[in-house]
């Protein structure tokens, strides 16, 4: 089935992955590589928007751009700056282009924001598959940017919530540090008890939310499958229900460090 965007914040993204292995030679157009083998291309490459093509099953989507991943990494489709450069001649994403469909695209690589991206000429379905199992959660990929463009299984605290177009937009903590995590229409819709709180085991599309300097400043993670978010630990019913801390004692020696309930 598709899952479709309808979240504002979807247009505001972006961009994908790399995978750890060696240097790659430049590509030969026409010729099939491994995402991963595509994302190691030196930069002084990538400025020259070698074509190439990839092949990966979509996990994402959205009327502008999707997301593709195969054993070695993820990629990032921008079908609107294709538009743009005039080397796309459809109205957005493919609609036959589906979470879960395997797609082959050819196109033109670029450095884009964060990490590179393709401006596609050409898309073919090949087939429909399984999505990939999530990665476990490893703080130092995470947070350094090494799994976006990838299913990523994280769980954290909600520090803050927000609706916008109908979907939850959450602010989530782990080990200490934030992330983001947007909700879909239809996972939105799954959402029936206060998040505030709640611990959460979060299923989602990493992605990346860059500066003006192609710098990593935050992770966000597109859910899109009611089933990708499960509460592990309820909210409580009233946030102001634990124990008094005077706000001077916060910086002050403790034996053991002082934990929020």
């Amino acid at each position: 089935m598709r899952m479709k965007w309808t979240c504002a914040t979807a247009v505001a993204i972006i961009l994908c992955c790399r995978a750890g292995i060696g240097p790659a030679a430049p590509p030969t157009s026409g010729e099939l590589r491994p995402i991963g083998e595509v994302l190691e291309l030196p930069l002084e490459v990538l400025e020259t928007t070698p074509t190439v093509t990839v092949r990966g099953v979509t996990i994402w989507r959205s009327d502008w751009s999707f997301v593709m991943q195969d054993d070695t990494g993820g990629m990032y489709v921008d079908v609107q700056r294709a538009v743009e450069a005039g080397i796309w001649a459809g109205q957005g994403t493919p609609d036959e282009v589906e979470v879960g469909t395997v797609v082959e695209v050819e196109g033109d690589l670029t450095p884009a924001g964060f990490s590179p991206a393709i401006l596609p000429r050409a898309i073919r379905i090949i087939e429909q598959a399984a999505l990939p199992p999530p990665k476990p959660f490893e703080a130092e990929r995470f947070f350094s940017g090494a799994d976006v463009c990838h299913i990523v299984q994280v769980t954290g605290v909600v520090r803050g919530v927000s609706v916008e177009d109908h979907c939850y937009r959450l602010t989530a903590e782990t080990q200490g540090r934030t992330f983001e995590a947007t909700l879909g229409e239809l996972a939105s819709e799954k959402v029936t008890e206060p998040l505030l709180d709640a611990v959460i085991q979060f299923t989602g599309v990493a992605m990346p939310v860059y500066n003006t300097r192609g710098e990593l400043v935050q992770i966000r993670l597109y859910i899109d499958h009611p089933e990708w978010l499960t509460v592990v630990t309820p909210a409580g019913d009233d946030p102001f229900a634990g124990p008094f801390v005077p706000l001077a004692s916060l910086g002050r020696f403790r034996r053991e460090p002082l934990r929020a309930t």
